[in-house]
């Protein structure tokens, strides 16, 4: 018997079962043995039938998860490589509150009958797999995580249409948070993040009567002088209040609006406490002369942006949910949902047969699956050599002489390069100039010409064109403090002839290359100066088209 068969056999006994028992109940033995015969012969067909749909749906989605598995194998790795650590700990709980999110619309997805989007759930599966493997070439473990999105929404529009893309765009979406996608883009507002904190600090510390003058970053008071830096900006705190609002906003508040305003008073409630702790520490001191600046038992660590910070969101939405007069009587006067249909909906073996429908999306979704898998594992990069050693870089140059060296700051040099070049040149008049060159025949996640721990020098960072043979160059300057000292820093990247200055545009070259020449072997130039700016100018004009010639004659 096929499947359709067994359904409209079923359906038939089905009637027939209902038809008896709503008609004249009679006495006779017989008829009553035939209803006996009619109902057991129904529960097996039927049971039958939905043993056959279960396994069916256990091959149907299998093969996609096993995909996805392998295909994330790196950037699940990634997540749970950083659950031991302090800006992941709370990872799992980010977790628990996505299943969370699914569980409590359960019986909405239960009722649901697939309805498979093929056109726009095949472009979100897509893009996702673009994204990821743009990733995987680029050597950025944060765009591969990011993409298992818009994969995983590709997906479930592929196979269950907009009706199941609605009751789960919320779950999948919440997974951002374990990329640190969030972290990233507010990280790189810390610097405003501190102003802030500062500014607010100053505000409170002077409302309680203190004498304070603040200078960006700077609280400086009688009896101490504070610096809110970047680890005390509060935004990975501010991150997981965030995490933790979207749960609670979709908990508690009825109405969109009344969601999105929880929503961002996570973000306003962070950087007031932050401020707060920030004074509370200037306040501490005074009273407890050369003590820990964080108190007692850390009291005033930047955890307690979150815990406090949490308490006070919670007050919030209790408000919001005092305001909101409709709610109730909505909710009341809503007609109670009829679980006997949604129990017999969600039973019904033809809501769970498959159509021709879906298994067209099955054939959509395993072929872009497995091509994305096949790019991910076998489209590498080659080795390139450096076609002249760097040892060749000329040892004396405009007055300045050099001698090699390994001691050279790590900042400067945070890990090896496959080929490096480490001198010091001095004129003999207090001028001292630091070179780094690192060349990678080929980049990967390890070891790659653009790190995050290199991005303390984009910080403040400006211009600085230099006199080329034929025209001028750009490369970057920054500074490097160093306990009493510091220093000018000027860095560049380069790829084949190209002088690269910021980050981004060296990651899109980083995958173009790989996509297009197979290859993404680059070099990193870092100089740090300390002497005469006349003195230090010279020196470049002479050294850095010499540089950019000797990383450019290569094959």
């Amino acid at each position: 018997m096929s499947l359709r068969t067994g359904v409209r056999y079923s359906s038939f006994l089905a009637e027939t079962y209902t038809v008896t028992h709503t008609g004249t109940v009679t006495d006779s033995d017989t008829k009553t043995n035939n209803q006996t015969t009619h109902m057991a012969k129904y529960t097996l067909t039927l049971h039958s039938i939905n043993i056959q749909v279960t396994l069916l749906h256990l091959f149907f989605y299998s093969l996609p998860i096993t995909f996805i598995a392998l295909l994330y194998q790196e950037p699940i790795s990634h997540i749970l490589g950083q659950w031991h650590t302090l800006g992941g700990a709370h990872f799992p709980l980010l977790i628990a509150v996505s299943l969370y999110l699914i569980w409590i619309q359960r019986s909405n997805i239960r009722s649901l009958q697939p309805e498979p989007a093929l056109v726009s759930g095949t472009l979100v599966l897509a893009t996702g797999c673009f994204i990821l493997f743009a990733g995987k070439i680029g050597s950025t473990i944060l765009v591969q995580q990011v993409s298992i999105v818009p994969v995983l929404l590709g997906v479930i529009l592929l196979l269950g249409g907009f009706s199941y893309f609605k009751y789960l765009f919320l779950p999948v979406s919440y997974l951002i948070f374990l990329t640190g996608c969030i972290d990233y883009l507010l990280g790189s507002f810390a610097i405003y993040f501190q102003q802030i904190t500062a500014w607010i600090s100053t505000l409170l510390l002077r409302a309680a009567g203190f004498s304070v003058f603040r200078d960006e970053i700077l609280i400086m008071m009688p009896h101490i002088s504070l610096l809110v830096v970047s680890g005390c900006s509060g935004v990975n705190q501010i991150v997981t209040l965030l995490a933790l609002a979207v749960p609670l906003a979709f908990m508690t508040q009825s109405t969109l609006v009344r969601k999105i305003i929880l929503i961002s008073s996570a973000l306003i409630i962070g950087i007031v406490v932050n401020g707060m702790r920030v004074a509370m520490i200037g306040i501490y001191a005074l009273y407890d002369e050369g003590a820990s600046l964080h108190g007692p038992y850390e009291t005033f660590a930047a955890s307690v942006i979150f815990f406090f910070g949490f308490g006070v969101m919670i007050l919030f939405s209790m408000v919001l949910n005092r305001t909101d007069k409709n709610r109730r009587t909505q909710e009341d006067n809503s007609p109670p949902p009829d679980k006997t249909q949604q129990q017999f909906e969600s039973s019904d073996p033809e809501q769970k047969s498959f159509s021709g429908k879906r298994l067209a999306s099955y054939l959509f979704v395993i072929p872009v699956l497995a091509l994305t898998l096949g790019l991910v594992h076998y489209y590498h990069p080659r080795y390139v050599e450096l076609e002249s050693p760097l040892t060749l870089i000329p040892s004396h140059m405009a007055g300045f002489s050099a001698w090699e060296t390994d001691d050279l700051d790590q900042r400067l040099r945070p890990f090896p390069a496959h080929e490096e070049l480490m001198r010091v040149y001095e004129d003999g008049q207090n001028n001292r100039i630091e070179l780094y060159i690192g060349y990678f025949g080929i980049q990967d996640r390890e070891r790659k010409i653009i790190d995050y721990r290199r991005s303390w020098m984009h910080r403040q960072v400006s211009r600085q064109e230099v006199a080329g043979s034929d025209n001028k160059i750009a490369i970057n300057k920054s500074r490097r403090s160093h306990q009493s000292s510091e220093s000018d820093v000027y860095f560049w990247y380069q790829m084949d002839h190209r002088i690269i200055r910021n980050q981004y545009a060296g990651k899109f070259f980083t995958f173009t290359d790989t996509l297009l020449k197979r290859k993404n072997n680059a070099a990193v130039v870092v100089i740090r100066a300390r002497g005469s700016d006349h003195r230090i100018m010279y020196f470049l004009e002479e050294a850095v088209p010499l540089i950019k010639t000797h990383l450019s004659g290569r094959s």
